[in-house]
């Protein structure tokens, strides 16, 4: 899909006339799809103090994660698989096989009341949503990649999170794998850690177990399957009494797009550019182009354009503009968009 749009629009942007030649050049790097909605949020930018052999790493053993609702989505938000991030100690882990039932619901229990009771935790329906084989792949350990969470437990459907007053989010995992072969997912354990874990050895359901309080696993719920990252490109250049389209593809799904178009690449207000944009809910993205002027555009079946219309006027030749797309994506990350690489537009006859 396309839209129509003009370059005279830009005059207001100013530029200096340094160059007559038209071409479009891009820079910079877009943002896929991240590991999905992570808890602790701290976690998208920082590494846990702790790793926790509960859940992947201790065999026959039973393990309630309570989440506070402040740390989950505050939407409806479709969960299609649960996972675990590797900590950055170097720990060698083979490759193995575990046999889980995991349950997501809710609790009106909280990160300070969490009891040791599992039957009683659970104030809310719980829904099964993985049973059966779990395989881990083979780590190296030492993992440096905040967003690379290597386990992976697709459900076995969707699951749509609501959020509703007065409950926190409850996780249930049983594992009845009779060897433990170790592993070590990050967690963070102290003061402020907005969740709680009860955790015991066995799995019967009258079991109790040893309370963590704020004892938190980092976890990421989302989608999975290739990441779609939005990609910038142009089709022709701009020059005067011409057109020529900038284009956004690269992507997955049929969805709504939007333009930026800039005076400078380097500053934005009292921001440098490129502006990261993990603290805004999107971590790995960033502003690679100034917010001045934005256009919105439909994206179909992966792909869009805006085409602009070149007035022959002599005053634009010199021209000097830049470009970026942010593309919705509920699922992406907490701010629900997508951001592609840059583009600079220099006008020329």
């Amino acid at each position: 899909m396309r839209t129509v749009t003009t370059v005279s629009a830009l005059l207001t942007l100013g530029s200096a006339l340094v160059a007559q030649t038209a071409s479009y050049t891009t820079f910079g790097a877009g943002c896929p799809q991240t590991a999905g909605h992570i808890v602790p949020k701290v976690a998208a930018t920082t590494w846990g103090n702790t790793g926790n052999a509960w859940t992947l790493g201790a065999a026959n053993q039973r393990w309630q994660q309570e989440i506070d609702a402040s740390e989950m989505p505050n939407r409806p938000y479709p969960m299609t698989d649960i996972k675990w991030r590797e900590d950055n100690v170097n720990r060698t882990n083979a490759a193995h096989t575990l046999t889980l039932k995991i349950l997501f619901g809710s609790t009106t229990l909280s990160s300070s009341t969490l009891t040791g009771t599992f039957a009683t935790n659970a104030t809310g329906v719980q829904t099964t949503v993985f049973d059966g084989q779990l395989s881990l792949p083979a780590v190296p350990g030492g993992n440096q990649d905040l967003s690379k969470f290597d386990y992976v437990a697709k459900l076995r459907s969707t699951y749509l999170y609501i959020p509703r007053p007065n409950e926190n989010f409850l996780i249930e995992i049983i594992n009845t794998t009779a060897t433990a072969l170790g592993r070590w997912p990050d967690a963070f354990d102290g003061t402020g850690t907005p969740g709680s874990r009860v955790y015991a050895s066995g799995n019967s359901a009258a079991l109790t177990g040893t309370v963590g309080l704020n004892h938190m696993m980092v976890l990421a719920f989302g989608p999975t399957g290739t990441a779609a990252m939005p990609v910038l490109s142009a089709t022709g250049v701009p020059r005067l009494g011409s057109t020529f389209s900038v284009d956004v593809g690269g992507l997955t799904a049929t969805t709504a797009a939007g333009l930026i178009l800039g005076a400078s690449k380097t500053q934005y207000g009292a921001f440098t550019l490129p502006l990261d944009l993990t603290l805004a809910g999107a971590p790995g993205c960033s502003l690679l182009a100034s917010f001045d002027v934005v256009g919105g555009l439909p994206v179909v079946q992966g792909s869009g354009k805006v085409t602009f219309n070149v007035p022959n006027q002599p005053s634009l030749a010199g021209l000097i503009f830049h470009n970026q797309f942010f593309v919705l994506d509920a699922t992406a990350n907490a701010m629900q968009l997508t951001w592609s690489n840059g583009g600079t537009a220099t006008v020329g006859n």
